[in-house]
């Protein structure tokens, strides 16, 4: 059981520490023969540079859906980037599920988000290398909990703009891990568009 009493993640062998080792272990196992944006030890905008010049226009169009398909040329695979992770990874048959964030928002403890937030990144950088999942997740929701009328109430901390903002700020931090040059999975705070 962990903190949080729910039972250890699926492939709970793999601890907090995560954060980057197996990113670097396959970047390192790739590097030989990769293209030039696929080197990690190069700066990252010149990484963004050679890739981005390569695209044609019709492919970077067709990476803006969020089901961006692959440019074998580049060695880019598919990948979708419509990936929920408010307490849990969302939609993934062996992902550990926590409290809804409504509860979570109960706890007064951003410090206990941010575990969670890091087995959440840990376990989305798992499936990501193993299944393709994708490392682009929709979470935190930062809405404020004013209006049960929004539908998505459960979605949010609190109505407390203070409180709200400790536990997005710490859920972001879990998430996309400590490792100085690698993230476990992006956070993408929402909703800034029709707010309740």
């Amino acid at each position: 059981m962990t903190s949080l009493g729910v039972k250890k993640p699926v492939l709970g062998c793999f601890s907090a520490d995560f954060n980057g080792k197996a990113a670097r272990w396959v970047n390192q196992l790739h590097a030989q023969n990769a293209l030039p944006y696929q080197n990690p030890s190069l700066p990252v905008d010149k990484r963004v540079d050679y890739l981005v010049s390569r695209l044609t226009i019709d492919e970077k169009i067709s990476q803006m859906h969020f089901d961006a398909v692959a440019i074998p040329r580049l060695g880019l695979k598919q990948w979708g980037y419509w990936s929920e992770g408010l307490h849990g990874v969302a939609r993934w048959k062996e992902a550990t599920v926590f409290p809804q964030v409504v509860g979570l928002g109960s706890t007064w403890n951003p410090a206990l988000i941010q575990k969670m937030s890091n087995v959440i990144g840990v376990e989305a950088r798992i499936f990501n290398n193993l299944h393709g999942k994708g490392l682009t997740y929709f979470s935190p929701t930062i809405n404020l909990a004013r209006d049960p009328r929004w539908g998505r109430t459960e979605e949010a901390y609190s109505e407390d703009p203070y409180l709200t903002g400790r536990m997005g700020v710490a859920f972001v931090k879990g998430l996309q891990g400590n490792d100085p040059n690698y993230t476990l999975a992006a956070a993408t705070v929402k909703h800034f568009v029709a707010d309740n």
